[in-house]
């Protein structure tokens, strides 16, 4: 069967290599003979696990699965076909030219007499152990090239090459970024890499090298990361009610809503979409983070209502590459540990503290001692140390020594007072037109119902000479 076929080679060097797969490749081809096992096995060495496919049953294969998708070194029927909409690794000149690497005749074959050499990272290095394949036949070993890029945007030249003269001929090594124009006119929706050190069974270590370099560049690096220092273990709560953080050790009220956040950061060099996975006594399901270019941190929340039993739980948050495999997972996973406690009685109560007696000089009446026929002014203070807003109204009376009602007053009601809320020095002028005597100044603060009265009421004992 031509079709799809695992590299049954490999099977060997999976005794002996560590299986920490980063991905899938697909390697095209048109005749078996032309397969380069050992490029083959180089991506194994990777860590991508390598399938063939046979450019015959292209229409048959979604080449959108794999991570990378490598154009064998011969000139593929198909090779007009091949969307740039896949990562891909291109290897022979023929093919970059149909899937639009070059313009036409700009992509060329040069061989030597004495292993090549190319200009690579500003020096120049030798690719190939050897100028020929057999030291009888002396047949040379090639390389490709494109020629005629120029500044071409997108574009990006890795090596030259130069002829006896030193004059430039071409590039063996094209990287072609994400979102470049190419030459028939469409746009790479991946990186591109041409590698034109082709015959890879007489590359020397610094060919493997830039071979290694170009998978690099296309495939990129997929690492997402839950950012661990944020909040508390990378988890912050913040009480939706309130809006006040829950610190280490405090409790979360059973029944209220808490908006869970968490930042994720991608730190490979690929833009990724992201999938989150919640976990703890309520589940529950965070919005995917869709195109996370690298570098960039993205703060994601939910609001959660925690009606589990009273107890002990974790909150535990991981995170998921979609359609890639994360290069490290060590930092994917962060877990908050968490208290559900007994929501407290939420009641109605005001309080009046600090009453004063204000002469008409407006200075303090410290010894209690008052002027009959005088005008005085009542001051004290209002606090709502409840948990709902308040309307609050007053009574207030002056009693003689035997407990008899003298006079009534009333201060100015007070309306929508907020828990914690307090009105200070609410006043209120009474003229003192009593016998000499001793008596009692009350106040009283009154709201549709008090869940504690006791302090509803101040009071205090003057004199009046």
């Amino acid at each position: 069967m031509r079709g799809e076929k695992l590299i049954l080679v490999l099977i060997g060097l999976m005794l002996v290599l560590p299986f920490t797969c980063a991905g899938d490749a697909a390697y095209l081809y048109d005749h078996e003979k032309y397969v380069d096992y050992n490029m083959a096995a180089q991506l194994f060495d990777r860590g991508l696990s390598v399938t063939f496919i046979d450019v015959a049953d292209l229409e048959e294969v979604d080449l959108e699965t794999y991570d990378l998708v490598l154009v064998g070194d011969e000139y593929l029927r198909a090779s007009k076909k091949i969307d740039p909409d896949v990562p891909l690794v291109v290897t022979g000149a023929m093919n970059a030219r149909y899937i639009g690497l070059a313009e036409k005749y700009k992509s060329l074959r040069m061989t030597a007499n004495y292993p090549i050499e190319i200009m690579y990272e500003g020096e120049m290095r030798q690719i190939y152990t050897d100028s020929v394949f057999d030291e009888y036949v002396k047949t040379s070993i090639p390389i490709y090239l494109l020629a005629g890029l120029g500044g071409r945007e997108g574009f990006s030249k890795m090596s030259t090459s130069l002829n006896g003269r030193g004059d430039e001929i071409g590039s063996s090594i094209v990287y072609i970024d994400s979102g470049a124009e190419l030459f028939n006119g469409k746009t790479a929706e991946e990186n591109i890499c041409f590698f034109g050190i082709a015959k890879s069974y007489y590359w020397t270590e610094e060919a493997m090298n830039m071979f290694n370099d170009c998978i690099d560049f296309v495939i990129g690096d997929h690492d997402v990361a839950l950012d661990s220092s944020y909040g508390i273990n990378g988890i912050r709560i913040v009480d939706d009610e309130t809006s006040e953080e829950i610190g280490e050790g405090e409790s979360l009220i059973r029944g209220r809503d808490y908006k869970i956040y968490f930042q994720v950061e991608n730190e490979g060099t690929s833009t990724e979409d992201v999938r989150f996975f919640a976990e703890s006594c309520v589940n529950w399901e965070p919005a995917d983070k869709y195109e996370l270019a690298p570098g960039q941190t993205s703060t994601k929340y939910n609001t959660i209502n925690f009606t589990c039993a009273d107890g002990s739980y974790q909150i535990k948050i991981r995170s998921e590459i979609i359609g890639h495999d994360d290069e490290d997972m060590s930092d994917n996973e962060i877990i908050r540990e968490i208290v559900i406690g007994v929501p407290p009685e939420l009641v109605h109560d005001v309080m009046l503290d600090d009453l004063k007696i204000i002469d008409p000089y407006g200075s303090v009446v410290d010894n209690g001692i008052l002027t009959s026929g005088e005008s005085y002014k009542i001051q004290v203070d209002l606090t709502n140390i409840g948990d709902y807003t308040e309307d609050v109204s007053f009574e207030g009376e002056i009693q003689d020594s035997e407990g008899v009602i003298v006079d009534t007053f009333t201060h100015v009601s007070v309306f929508d007072l907020e828990p914690d809320e307090t009105k200070d020095d609410k006043s209120r002028t009474v003229l003192f037109d009593f016998a000499e005597g001793i008596y009692k100044i009350l106040v009283r603060a009154i709201i549709d119902s008090d869940n504690n009265p006791s302090n509803n009421e101040i009071e205090m004992d003057v004199e009046v000479v």
